[in-house]
């Protein structure tokens, strides 16, 4: 059974529905529809170009951001890591044997010692440019930054604004 706005009432016949339905299927395509202009299409185009281009940077920045943090928070790790061989071992030397990559940041460490020893992560592929060092007083420096980033002698930058990671 057809449902009722498709069936033939009192007031159209079979005969007059079949012809309309008829006359509709055969009209052409661009009859039916107006469809859109050359210009519509452009006008939507430009504006999905305008969003990209306020979105992109916007996304390149909060992944940066996520490298970076994930490259600190490995050098806090290796830190402790290197504080717990002393421990053992009453020198940092030694200590250090098998630093990670984390994220296009290389840990590397340096100036071991029996009290002291400096890591220090540098940035590659997105992340060029970066490099935070910490040493066994617990001091923090970024010591080179990517363009439109600020260094610091005595904190880790975590963004463009050049806020400080906490302590």
């Amino acid at each position: 059974m057809r449902p009722a706005y498709l069936r033939p009432t009192d007031a159209c016949p079979r005969e007059a529905w079949h012809g309309a339905f008829a006359a509709v299927a055969r009209r052409p395509l661009r009859a039916l529809g107006r469809g859109f202009t050359l210009i519509e299409l452009m006008i939507v185009v430009l504006v999905v170009a305008i969003l990209a281009a306020v979105a992109l940077p916007a996304y390149n920045d909060y992944v940066l951001r996520g490298y970076v943090n994930t490259a600190q928070a490995a050098l806090l790790a290796q830190a402790q890591s290197m504080a717990q061989f002393a421990q053992d071992h009453g020198t940092y030397v030694g200590s250090c044997t098998n630093p990670p990559t984390v994220n296009n940041f290389t840990i590397a460490c340096s100036n071991l010692s029996q009290t002291t020893y400096t890591v220090s992560a540098s940035g590659s592929g997105p992340a060029a440019g970066f490099t935070f060092t910490l040493d066994s007083s617990g001091a923090r420096q970024t010591t080179a930054a990517a363009r439109g980033w600020s260094t610091s002698t005595s904190c880790w930058i975590t963004d463009k604004s050049g806020d400080c990671a906490a302590p």
